[in-house]
């Protein structure tokens, strides 16, 4: 009773930090993050060229490895199967992966030096909320169970 409870009001705070923070800061999402870290104009004018280079490399990135998939799942299919061809593909997967993971962290660093220390404390209260709301989904997805309660009481 009382994760429903704590469910309930959590996922109260869900619309408003959802919508400031989801999509990475793209479009209105993006306006309402801004406002809400209190950017100046130069700073979201920074960002915006920031989100865009990233949405680039972001979309050459997908291409790619829609491209490797397809190409995986054509050696997988083939008559003969050319282990070493599925082993080199496979690494060019892994690394396109690791590719993107190393752009993620860049986007992040390069937005952490482009905030103040206190628009950089104001982003990590807002990810906290975040990521308390996106905890309260999941709980409503699994009717509102979160292991504690529940469990002690052998209602599972």
């Amino acid at each position: 009773m009382r994760s429903m409870a704590w469910i309930t009001g959590a996922a109260l705070g869900v619309g408003l930090t959802a919508a400031a923070w989801a999509g990475s800061g793209e479009g209105k999402h993006g306006a309402a993050l801004a406002e809400r870290l209190g950017l100046s104009s130069e700073q979201e004018a920074q960002w915006r060229e920031q989100r865009e280079a990233r949405r680039e490399a972001a979309r050459a990135h997908r291409d790619e490895s829609h491209a490797l998939r397809e190409q995986m799942r054509a050696l997988l299919e083939a008559p003969t199967l050319d282990e070493n061809a599925v082993r080199a593909l496979a690494r060019k997967q892994g690394e396109l992966a690791a590719a993107r993971s190393r752009a993620r962290g860049e986007e992040r660093l390069a937005l952490r030096r482009l905030l103040t220390p206190e628009q950089l404390e104001k982003l990590r209260e807002l990810r906290r909320e975040h990521a308390g709301a996106r905890h309260a989904r999941r709980q409503l997805r699994r009717g509102g169970r979160d292991g504690g309660d529940e469990r002690e009481a052998g209602e599972r």
